[in-house]
């Protein structure tokens, strides 16, 4: 480890480039001052000590592993360290080694209260079960010696010879996705409002909360009050559970997010509160027949210089996205891949500041996020079908005809606009390339919708006053 802390003494004069490059906008306090602690720290308990697994349920759609009940999963969630081991795991989430013993049983997502069934949905689906630990996933007895789990059922709904004159079950799952809401201000409140509305009369069955959750940097620990006036209280009446990835801020240093080691706190306030769940700093979970992957996008941001810090997360990633046969295949991270917004594209964030030298594009290590660009080609483009990010405080949905040239097939989705508002630019300029959008907004905070029903993809974005934007619709492999 102390041969790999050689590149400090420059890391910590890129930081305070990042510092300035790559904060918010509307943030004007310099991070320079904090990254010293963060490096030191950060590295020590940097992804790279952790060892993550996930190995595929040779069941198909199935990868989720058998689980028998919440105490045995919480007792059992860890994985081997044994990188080649293929004993079952629970393939609800990818888990940290030293995660500081967070709950990993997926129970977080079984509590009835934060399921968010299907409320009031026309069509006739199943009831929903996103917010459960695949508990249909029961234990293989005639699992061979090797661990093996049993096919995981929620994605074959109807798996049973359908009745004569009774038409299949079809699938159906429903979220929202936000970003960039830890401000605790009446904006983020009013979003709150809107989208519990929303979720009870449409349905929610999970919530993807996209990072920056708490300015300007992050919490102190698990008992942090920050939990209770920047979470608990905004959506208090959302009936759903939040599934969580971390910004920046959330890694402190001003938002340069060279604290690695506050990781931990976020892990333990997901043991006190079911409806903050965040088993790992990056995980994945099986919902029916679509499979999420949450990623830690801060790390890569670090990888493009210190790659050591994001080599497991790229390795375990990139081994549960190839080995899901998911019909749908969704990331979800704190940083885009393409963005209209100030911070803009990765591998030129912050583009279109460099208008007067547009050469310097792409090339400061870490603020222009080449490492963001590198992991998201390796894992995101032309692999998944969707990709949700914050970063940006606003409110985008790129046109995938326009994003293949750059992450091939993939819908691009940035809502960060949970709580704030900067800008979007509506054509290209200095070291900036706009993207052509279905729609874009930076006027008004709000939240994305999105509704999966069968091998058809409906989204919209919804503002703070609970207005919709137009809807778009797009069928699989389209």
């Amino acid at each position: 480890m102390n041969q790999r802390l050689v590149p400090l003494a420059i890391c910590v004069a890129v930081c305070l480039t990042l510092a300035a490059c790559g904060q918010d906008p509307d943030q004007s306090k310099s991070a320079a001052a904090d990254t010293g602690v963060g490096f030191t720290v950060g590295f020590d308990t940097a992804p790279a000590t952790d060892t993550l697994q996930a190995t595929a349920d040779t069941g198909g759609a199935g990868l989720d592993a058998a689980q028998s009940s919440d105490a045995a999963q919480s007792a059992d969630a860890t994985l081997a360290a044994d990188k080649d081991a293929t004993a079952a795991t629970s393939a609800d989430t990818l888990v940290a080694s030293d995660a500081g013993g967070a709950d990993t049983s997926g129970g977080h997502l079984g509590s009835p209260d934060a399921s968010g069934a299907d409320t009031g949905a026309p069509d006739a689906t199943a009831p929903d079960s996103a917010a459960s630990p695949d508990s249909a996933a029961s234990p293989d007895s005639g699992a061979s010696p090797d661990g093996g789990a049993a096919p995981d059922t929620t994605a074959t709904p109807d798996s049973g010879p359908p009745d004569a004159g009774v038409a299949p079950v079809v699938p159906v799952v429903r979220f929202a996705a936000l970003g960039d809401t830890g401000t605790g201000s009446e904006k983020q409140y009013l979003v709150g409002k809107a989208l519990a509305a929303h979720c009870k009369t449409n349905g929610c069955d999970f919530v993807l909360l996209l990072g920056d959750n708490f300015y300007d940097t992050g919490v102190a620990d698990e008992n942090d009050k920050q939990f209770v006036d920047k979470f608990e209280k905004p959506y208090k009446d959302v009936d759903a559970p939040f599934w969580v990835v971390l910004g920046n801020h959330d890694y402190g240093s001003g938002g340069a997010g060279a604290e690695f080691m506050k990781k931990d706190h976020y892990l333990k306030y997901a043991k006190k509160n079911p409806k903050w769940v965040m088993p790992a700093e990056y995980w994945h979970k099986l919902v029916k027949h679509v499979h999420f992957f949450a990623l830690d996008s801060n790390s890569m941001l670090y990888g493009d210089v210190l790659k050591f810090i994001v080599a497991d997360q790229l390795a375990a990633m990139d081994k549960v996205i190839a080995a899901s046969a998911a019909q749908w295949k969704i990331t979800f991270a704190h940083h885009p891949m393409r963005s209209n917004g100030p911070h803009g594209n990765a591998g030129c964030y912050e583009g279109a500041k460099t208008a007067l030298i547009p050469a310097l594009c792409g090339i400061i290590p870490l603020a222009s996020g080449k490492g963001v660009e590198d992991a998201f080609n390796k894992l995101v483009c032309g692999r998944v079908d969707v990709h949700f990010a914050g970063h940006d405080h606003g409110r985008q949905w790129l046109k995938k005809s326009a994003s293949t040239k750059h992450c091939k097939g993939v819908e691009l989705i940035v809502s960060g606009g949970g709580a704030k508002t900067t800008s979007v630019e509506s054509k290209s300029k200095g070291g900036f390339e706009f993207n052509p959008v279905h729609f874009q907004d930076a006027t008004t905070p709000g939240f994305f919708y999105a509704e999966i029903k069968g091998d058809t993809f409906t989204g919209y974005f919804v503002d703070m006053n609970g207005k919709k934007s137009v809807v778009h619709s797009f069928k699989q492999g389209q």
